[in-house]
This record gives C-alpha cells, structure tokens and sequence, in this order.
C-alpha cells in the first residue's frame, strides 16, 4: 500500500508515487536524477505546518526530515556571523546550538513558532515580528539547491543578485534546498512587554498604531472574539505584545524559562480539548472565548532574544486553520485599522444569526518590505513596511470557509493584499488572477531565471502554481517543447 502524507493541520493530504527521506547531498542529486528519468514530478516537505497545498504531488515527495546538520559558524571580515545549517533543521534545534555557541548566538527575528523547519520557512517567505527587519528568507546569507538541470548551485547576492532574489522565496521550484548560510548576531536581550488596552483605544486612532509600531523594535497585536462578555464590540480589549532590545538583566533563569515553557506546552496541549467543545457547540464561543481571554496578563519581562521571539510554547498542540493576506500599511495606517475593525464588526454581524465562523483570534505582526521577487512582501521601497494580518479559527468550524472567502475577497478589492504561501489562500475566489496582476512583472523574471534550472518542470508538480504561472500540463512534468514555449510566455 502507497504511503500517504499529511499536513500538520490535517487539511492537506496526498499519496505520491514514492516518498524520499535522504540524508545527503549525493542522495538528494540521485532523487532528482531519478525523477527525471522516471518522468516523475518532485515536491518537498518541510515539517509539514502549513495550510496550502504546496507540498502536495502524486509524483515523488522528498522529505528533508534527515537533513537535520548544523554544519559550523563563520565569522566575515566585516564581523558578520554565519550559521550554515542543512534545510531540515529545527527552529528549536538550532536556537539551542547558538546558544551554546561561543560566543553564544541568536536571530534578529524569527517565526514564534520554533517547531519548523528552516528549509520550509525559507522557500515560502515566512516572517517574523521585527518592524525594521523582513523575512526570513531575506536573511539568507546563500543558499544551496539541487536542481533539475544544473546540479548544486550556490546563489547568492555576490554571485549573482537577481537570481538570489528569486531564490530566496522560490516555493521550491528551483529545486531542493540542500544547505543555507543564515545571519546571526551576538546573544541579546529583549524587553518583552504584554499590555491589554480597549481595542477602540488603539484601532480607532490609526495614529496610535504608528506610533506604536513605529517606535518598538517589534510589535504584534491580537484580539480575542468577544472578550468583553457581551455581544457588542464597544468593551473588547486588545492585547499588545512589543519587544525592544535592552542591556537590562533577565528576570527569568534558565530553569525557570524551562519550567515555563513545560507549563505552556502541557496547558496548550490539554486546553485543545475545550477549544473542541467549542466546536461541538458553536453557541459557547461568545462565553468560552471571553474565559480564555481572562487568562492572559499583562506582564514586563527580560528575556534571552530566542525566549523572546517564541514566547509561545506548545502553539502546534491547538490544530487550527489561518488565513493570511498581507499588504502594505499606508503612511497614516489607516487601512490597518479598517480592516481590522471591519473583520471584528461582519463577525458580530454573524453572531446576530447565531453564526460564530471566528473562533480563535485576529491577528497581526508588522515587518519591511522584502527584496525577494515573490515574496507576499515584495516592493520596490525598502522601507514600506507591511502588515501580516491574519484569521484563524477551529476546524470543522461552522460558515468558515463562507467567512474566510469574504474576508479575503474584501482585503484583495481593497488593499491590493497578496497571500502568505503557506497558509490558506488557494480557494479564496479570484485568487489567482489577483496574484498575477499585483506580482506582475516578477512572475516572467522568476520564469525566466527559474526554467535555466528547471526547463522541464520536474519542480511544478502542484495545481496551484501551475495555474498562477498559466502553465497547466495536466501533470507534474513540463515534456514538450510547446509547453515550454507557453510556459515561457506568460
């Protein structure tokens, strides 16, 4: 019986022909040179938490599982430092190697997940938190890809710029990221503060969040559905999480970041089991939403920068769905605020129906525009700064994919958004050509540079990005010369 896979959130799944799990480089260059003789398309799995269909093949699926080495720290003439890691290594995993480093080492930014894998953040443009840093992508350093047709190649900004631009967010259609040189700094603190304010306090005054995004080093903003006991939005509060570097002593040890991190990840895991009911009876979700709400504090804490970033252990034990479409913040972040408070007023509008499609939380963290042509972030100024905001709900929770679709079909009408690669967007209507409008130009020059690598498709074995590039074979594997010619053509 074929092996099956499945996605973290069990939204995804697929029986390839043959699943891969390699330990080397050579191993990697022999899965590629299988497929393309075998005429099999390929695509990669990282630790599987993402919503879209990315990884999704009937061809080959490789999975970086076992590419799990830290393969040594570097310092650059002009101080920099390097971590070169293979694509199948832990946030987790490698927080703890710099930390033990000497000198000990640490991330600008990251995701606050630390259960993934970097070869999956890369090739999707994830992010972090940091107001005047971008993706993670865009701390890649160089990177190497096993390609289709030019065996391993090493991209990087010195070696050749626009390439490296593509590369960086690739979506895994350049081919296999074996390896990455990442930037890392010296081991800092940060100043983590939670404070809970009236939402209409912050979101109505798009001054205040300027202000406030502006002049903290990162800042991320969650609201909790009705957290203020009653069925109107006038009293719900908002919770506002910021972090600035500081010189300031921890307040926490080592041991008792430990233990706190053990009690986060044995309450979320546990409290999985009341957001079900949640489901299970969808007019306890007004009540269950404001209790949970409750348990959050304000606090102010020290903390070592890898503890700050993932503040948040045991997030992966909650199974959720997230949808993510950012876009670019206006000068006054005005629009910020609109669609924010739009989102919290058509879910009040359901509630009046009995309808609750929101059940977890509104979301959003603040970062620069990237460099990488297919990034969700991409622009032209470096200094435009975007919002990554984001819904996210239960599964199997009621008017969902109703709400999720009109959110998004209204933040794509109004503010231009794109789409975060791996959460959920596939099905949002309009998707597609709205991608290729607000991507434009950058889809022909990723093209262009991409087929040099790639001219057959052995990397295109998925329904979605064939269709954003016009370039529906029918299969994974792009075989005839016609195919190309439209494919190149776009």
């Amino acid at each position: 019986m074929a092996a099956t896979w499945e996605n973290w959130s069990q939204t995804q799944r697929c029986t390839p022909a043959k699943i891969f799990t390699p330990s080397t480089l050579d191993e990697l260059v022999d899965i590629v040179s299988e497929a393309k003789k075998a005429g099999k398309g390929i695509r990669c799995a990282a630790a599987g938490h993402s919503w879209s269909s990315m990884s999704v093949t009937d061809g080959y699926m490789v999975k970086v599982d076992k590419l799990e080495k830290v393969l040594g720290v570097s310092q650059l003439p002009d101080g920099q430092w390097i971590v070169e890691i293979e694509s199948g290594v832990y946030v987790n995993d490698l927080d703890k190697y710099l930390n033990e480093h000497s000198p000990p080492l640490a991330f600008a930014s990251s995701s606050i997940i630390d259960t993934v894998r970097y070869g999956g953040l890369v090739a999707m443009g994830c992010h972090g938190a940091k107001t005047d840093a971008s993706t993670i992508s865009d701390n890649v350093f160089s990177m190497k890809i096993v390609t289709a047709d030019q065996g391993v190649v090493e991209f990087s900004d010195e070696i050749n710029p626009a390439e490296m631009a593509a590369a960086r967010v690739n979506l895994g259609l350049f081919g296999i990221i074996y390896s990455m040189k990442l930037k890392v700094e010296p081991q800092f603190h940060f100043r983590y503060i939670n404070s809970i304010k009236l939402n209409s306090d912050l979101m109505d005054h798009p001054e205040k969040l300027k202000d406030l995004v502006l002049n903290h080093d990162s800042v991320e903003l969650l609201y909790f559905p009705f957290n203020s006991d009653e069925l109107t939005p006038a009293g719900d509060k908002i919770l506002i999480k910021t972090w600035d570097r500081t010189t300031d002593p921890l307040t926490e040890s080592e041991l008792g970041g430990d233990v706190k991190d053990f009690f986060q990840n044995l309450g979320l895991k546990y409290g999985d089991t009341l957001y079900k009911f949640i489901v299970k009876v969808p007019s306890s979700t007004p009540f269950m939403s404001s209790l949970l709400f409750k348990t959050f504090k304000e606090s102010n804490q020290v903390l070592r920068a890898d503890r700050g970033i993932h503040y948040q252990k045991g997030i992966d034990y909650v199974n959720c769905l997230d949808m993510c479409l950012p876009f670019k913040c206006d000068d006054d972040f005005s629009n910020v605020c609109e669609a924010w408070n739009s989102t919290i007023e058509k879910m009040y509008e359901r509630a009046k129906d009995n309808s609750f499609p929101l059940n977890l939380v509104i979301e959003t963290r603040f970062i620069r525009a990237s460099s990488s042509i297919l990034s969700p972030v991409y622009d032209k100024d470096p200094n435009a700064i975007y919002t990554m905001l984001e819904i996210l709900s239960l599964p199997n929770t009621g008017d969902w994919n109703r709400f999720y679709k009109e959110i998004g079909t209204d933040w794509m009408k109004k503010y231009n958004a794109r789409t975060h690669w791996a959460k959920i967007w596939e099905d949002i209507p309009n998707i597609i050509p709205h991608l290729q409008t607000q991507l434009g130009d950058n889809l022909t020059e990723f093209e262009k540079l991409r087929s040099h690598y790639d001219a057959g498709g052995v990397f295109f074995g998925n329904k979605s990005l064939r269709k954003l590039f016009n370039a529906d074979t029918g299969g994974g594997f792009f075989g005839s010369k016609p195919l190309r010619r439209l494919f190149n053509a776009i």
